[in-house]
């Protein structure tokens, strides 16, 4: 099965958190921060990764990333494209 694009992975998690479209509405998806901005919480980011995790059958490791990059839309599919690619830091399911 080939690796999810970026794309594809960021319209993952607008779909499952659907919070994320319309809060997104007034400026560009890829940089809203799924904390400040509410659309998740810290357990809902969890059960976002979670989901993440499952649907492309991955396992992301946030432990080395930076905070300020996989907390954004963009920023977490980046993450997980890298991860699904084979170069982040996680290995595939």
């Amino acid at each position: 099965m080939p690796s999810p694009s970026y794309a594809e992975i960021r319209d993952f998690i607008v779909s499952a958190a659907p919070n994320a479209a319309a809060r997104a509405a007034a400026g560009g998806v890829d940089d809203l921060h799924l904390l400040n901005a509410g659309v998740v919480d810290s357990l809902g980011f969890v059960n976002l990764l979670a989901a993440i995790e499952e649907r492309f059958g991955i396992e992301i490791d946030l432990g080395d990333a930076d905070p300020d990059e996989f907390l954004t839309v963009g920023g977490l599919a980046r993450c997980a494209a890298a991860v699904a690619r084979g170069d982040g830091a996680a290995h595939g399911g």
